[in-house]
């Protein structure tokens, strides 16, 4: 077994893997009581300084120099100290057993500002809970959403005030390449790659064909937007976009679940767009009324659970599908971010061991994490949607749907 003296695992020359996961293990929590301990002396520094700007500034400066990271990381640094040493009590314990890194003590401590003081537990209980397993993009998307389930009422503004903020934007790369970024309304910017995806699936299943789909959904933004014009300048079709385009003029090819009361406009409970989270109600009405066709998901009234197929059929319904894709919207496997139009439908218990065709009984997982449960892992769906996975060192990490973000 691996022992700690001062801020080293010990390995014994002989440790088997298990001895070398269970260093790895103690190094992450020895560094987690570091970046505590770092927190606590930070908040110090931040305390007598904040009041002085001029001493505000000079602190952030020496400890970005210090840290070897920019002044809007050391800022980040400095705000979530300064949080931790006034509460997030939870928070910290998460921190020093192992639960939760510091990248997601940072967004915990970013959020909490971001709510009423009177809620700021109740945030950082459901923070915790929805970050929890989760990678780092996940972790950021679930407390925006949080948020924005605590505060419905301000969406509409903040949706408004964002919007005058939209760009375009160029990030260069290295060896050539660049990042584009386009700061644009959920609703489009979902419709947008949703296009793009299912182009680039058409292209994939092609003789010949060897483009991963994300090389193919690159090129086929690079054919869209720089594609000849049919008689006309750019100038031309840009000023008869500016005379007759409308948002009600785009169809988006998306996915919005609504609350029924919201629909009758007898309430503003938010609405949830796929592969984003809650949208404001008027947005949410808006796409729904564009919408060419519209889905149910029938539940049983009693458990309101989706109508199961028991093991009549092996293959999943079209209506199913749709409800799992829905639900899950990535693959389930801890910090995975693959769309779950992309990924497969597995049975969590095989069909061949008496296995059912139930949204209790199926999630989707990409073709990669589907093929470790024959590699030493096992997983458990609970009927609420929750997974839990279990490495084959016996390690445990749990994912949740994305309904229950919305629920």
């Amino acid at each position: 077994m691996p022992t700690l003296v001062g801020p080293v695992a010990q390995i014994p020359e002989d440790a088997d893997d298990f001895e070398l996961m269970d260093a790895v293990e103690i190094l992450h929590r020895t560094r987690a009581q570091l970046d505590l301990h770092r927190a606590e002396v930070l908040a110090a520094i931040w305390s007598r300084v904040r009041p002085n700007s001029a001493g505000d500034e000079a602190a952030l400066r020496e400890v970005a120099m210090i840290s070897g990271v920019s002044s809007a990381a050391a800022e980040r640094l400095l705000s979530t100290s300064l949080a931790l040493s006034q509460g997030l009590a939870v928070t910290r314990e998460r921190l020093l057993d192992g639960t939760i890194p510091w990248s997601h003590v940072e967004v915990i401590a970013a959020g909490s500002k971001l709510v009423e003081p009177d809620d700021v537990d109740r945030f950082e209980r459901e923070a915790i809970r929805l970050i929890t397993g989760a990678g780092i993009g996940q972790a950021k998307d679930r407390v925006r959403q949080l948020i924005d389930r605590m505060r419905p009422e301000e969406m509409a503004e903040r949706h408004k005030k964002e919007r005058a903020e939209r760009d375009v934007t160029i990030e260069p790369g290295a060896n050539g390449m660049a990042w584009l970024h386009l700061y644009l309304p959920a609703p489009e910017a979902v419709a947008i790659q949703h296009r793009l995806t299912r182009a680039a699936i058409g292209l994939h299943g092609e003789d010949g064909e060897t483009r991963c789909i994300g090389e193919l959904r690159a090129d086929a933004a690079i054919d869209l937007l720089l594609a000849a014009l049919p008689e006309a300048s750019d100038w031309e079709v840009l000023d008869r976009m500016r005379r007759t385009w409308s948002p009600l003029t785009i169809v988006p090819q998306v996915h919005v679940t609504v609350p029924v009361m919201t629909l009758l406009g007898k309430s503003e409970e938010p609405g949830h767009l796929r592969g984003y989270g809650p949208i404001d109600p008027e947005t949410a009405r808006r796409l729904t009324a564009q919408a060419p066709s519209l889905s149910r998901i029938l539940v049983d009234p009693g458990s309101n659970t989706v109508v199961q197929v028991s093991r009549e059929h092996y293959e999943v319904p079209p209506g199913l599908r749709r409800f799992l894709q829905l639900r899950d919207e990535r693959c389930r496997f801890p910090g995975c971010n693959r769309s779950a139009d992309l990924c497969d439908i597995d049975h969590t218990i095989p069909w061949a061991w008496n296995g059912e065709t139930n949204a209790d009984n199926l999630a989707c997982l990409c073709r990669v994490h589907h093929r470790l449960k024959e590699r030493g892992w096992s997983v458990e769906l609970t009927d609420d949607g929750v997974m839990h996975w279990t490495s084959p060192f016996g390690r445990k990490r749990t994912t949740l749907p994305a309904v229950a973000l919305a629920a």
